[in-house]
């Protein structure tokens, strides 16, 4: 066997090992990566809403994002039950443009309003005749329109609210989140989820090697060879 023969035997058994150790690696950082992924999703599911009012005295809320690579594997998850099922049966029910869907969001608010209904004194007795009399009080603004009191006998309650919201999803050490904001100062935010399908993450700069067969023309030598080649390369993103 000669020496040229024994160098293309070092060269396949190099490729080969190398070729190995990358799926063996790949292999590795995919199951790593899966058990994190579930670990973050669990973490989400079982976050809790967190209440605080801003610099604007406005009442704000924040919960972490449950994100998974595909909708399928969210939708897998059983023994969800309040808000998280009602937000995954939200997302099966996108299910013809579940390829489509990034984002699904489901928000629960709780609006409550007090206010003393005033003293009404009959002119010329101290007697209220229900039947005949009305009395009504009223509070109509940009976030409630209520009306009661009672007319001819009958009792009268009327309310409406008005929500405004504003929604961000940040990054907070590479775990997204959801924070909320409701405009309506009588309103407050009872719960919230969100799901959203995870972006891959690109790296800025890699090392990398690359493996084959091909041929090359050497200018110093001036001569033209082939074979198996292997090389190592650092790689960069010019444009994300």
């Amino acid at each position: 066997m000669g020496l040229k023969n024994i160098n293309i035997i070092i060269i396949i058994l190099l490729i080969l090992l190398l070729i190995s150790l990358s799926l063996s690696n790949r292999t590795k950082n995919k199951y790593r990566d899966r058990y994190n992924n579930q670990v973050e999703l669990y973490n989400s599911i079982t976050d809790s809403l967190k209440k605080y009012k801003n610099k604007d005295s406005l009442n704000t809320a924040v919960i972490k994002v449950m994100e998974t690579d595909k909708t399928k594997d969210f939708l897998k998850i059983k023994n969800l039950e309040g808000y998280n099922l009602k937000l995954q049966e939200f997302v099966k029910s996108q299910e013809k443009e579940i390829k489509n869907l990034k984002v699904a969001l489901i928000v629960a608010t709780e609006t409550s309003y007090t206010d003393t209904l005033k003293e009404y004194y009959p002119v010329g007795g101290d007697t209220i005749v229900f039947s005949k009399s009305i009395l009504l009080d009223s509070i109509n603004n940009k976030w409630i329109n209520a009306m009661w009191g009672f007319k001819m006998g009958k009792s009268i309650l009327q309310v409406k609210t008005f929500d405004e919201f504003t929604i961000s999803i940040k990054n907070s050490k590479n775990i997204p989140y959801a924070e909320i904001t409701n405009l309506n100062p009588y309103s407050t935010t009872k719960d919230m989820r969100v799901y959203q399908v995870a972006v891959p993450k690109q790296k800025k700069n890699s090392f990398g090697y690359s493996i084959g067969f091909g041929g090359h023309y050497g200018i110093s030598s001036k001569i033209f060879d082939y074979g198996p080649y292997i090389g190592i390369s650092f790689n960069g993103n010019i444009v994300r």
